[in-house]
């Protein structure tokens, strides 16, 4: 069981995360680990797709890639 799992009941939606990042692959891990410890995860791997995803939901947290090439 996890920690969030712990502390909150099934009857919550689970922490909504953006993650922002241009590498597929680090992208992919970060949204693996995230999902396991029960976070609703979205991935943008373009400035274009971040800026449309984050204006169209709303998150919890956003992860951004600092140096995001695109």
């Amino acid at each position: 069981m996890t920690l969030y799992q712990a502390n909150h009941t099934t009857d919550h939606a689970p922490p909504h995360i953006l993650v922002m990042e241009d590498e597929e692959t680090v992208a992919r891990d970060l949204e693996m680990e995230l999902e396991e410890e029960v976070y609703d995860v979205d991935l943008a791997f373009t400035l274009a797709g971040d800026l449309e995803t984050f204006s169209n939901n709303d998150y919890d947290l956003v992860s951004a890639d600092l140096r995001h090439q695109d």
